[in-house]
C-alpha cells in the first residue's frame, strides 16, 4: 500500500509540474483543482494507514459482506 502511495504521489507531482505548461486557462484550473484532491486524499490514506499500524491492524477491521453468499 505505501508503495502504491509513493508511485501516485509521484504522479501527482508530475501532474502539478505539468499543469503551468497549458496554455487553456479553465484546463489549468481543472487540472490544479484535481492536483488540490489528490493531495488531501493521499494524505489522508497515508494517515490512516499510520493509524492501521499504530493499532497493530495490517488490513481492514472487517471484511466485506459477500452479496453472493445466501442467507
Amino acid at each position: 500500500m505505501e508503495l502504491d502511495l509513493d508511485q501516485m504521489e509521484s504522479l501527482l507531482s508530475n501532474m502539478a509540474t505539468e499543469v503551468s505548461f497549458i496554455s487553456d486557462t479553465n484546463m489549468q484550473i481543472l487540472l490544479s483543482t484535481n492536483v488540490r484532491l489528490w493531495t488531501l486524499l493521499l494524505r489522508d490514506l497515508r494517515l490512516q494507514l499510520a493509524q492501521q499500524r499504530h493499532h497493530g491492524q495490517a488490513g481492514p477491521s472487517q471484511p466485506a459482506p459477500d452479496s453472493r453468499k445466501p442467507k
